[in-house]
């Protein structure tokens, strides 16, 4: 883990420096630890850390822009993005909402808590460097440089674009080839 961590709640934020990036939490650090993989696997061509803001031109009050946390370059050069999120609260699910609306040739991806409950149950974390979980063994957090080939990691299913309307979340997987 890092030492400029900054402890919130029970998530800690701070600069990952197997990432050379600051996340604001360690879900976030997964995330970004997760597409490393995938990327150094040949599964995505790129991904970044809140490389871009849309603005809401339109809104006078409330959510005025959305910052998605990642966005993933797939290998055919289509590009997505990722949204962590712990909770969703109404202000999140109005970002999400304007965004499907504003731009719907935008896709994004909510990363939800089940989605991190499947990664441990399933003890994926235990091949993706820089994971942050308790029982990931130190020595597999950040020191293996090339995981197993045969690991199956589960990508979200489900995209919310223009087609869904309420920003609703799914928690099915597919596994990735």
């Amino acid at each position: 883990m890092s030492t400029h961590a900054v402890r919130r709640g029970t998530q800690t934020g701070g600069l990952r420096e197997h990432l050379g990036i600051y996340v604001r939490s360690a879900w976030e650090n997964n995330v970004a630890s997760f597409l490393q993989w995938l990327k150094t696997r040949g599964e995505i061509r790129d991904w970044k850390y809140e490389p871009r803001t849309f603005w809401f031109e339109q809104i006078r009050r409330g959510a005025r822009s959305y910052t998605p946390d990642f966005e993933v370059v797939e290998n055919k050069g289509r590009k997505e993005c990722w949204e962590v999120k712990g909770h969703m609260d109404p202000k999140s699910q109005t970002k999400l909402k304007r965004m499907a609306q504003q731009y719907p040739a935008e896709r994004v991806v909510v990363i939800d808590g089940q989605w991190f409950a499947s990664m441990e149950r399933r003890r994926l974390c235990r091949l993706i460097p820089g994971w942050e979980c308790s029982h990931a063994e130190p020595f597999l957090r950040g020191t293996s440089s090339s995981p197993p080939s045969s690991a199956a990691a589960p990508l979200p299913e489900r995209r919310l674009d223009s087609a869904d309307k309420n920003a609703r979340k799914e928690s099915s997987f597919r596994r990735s080839a």
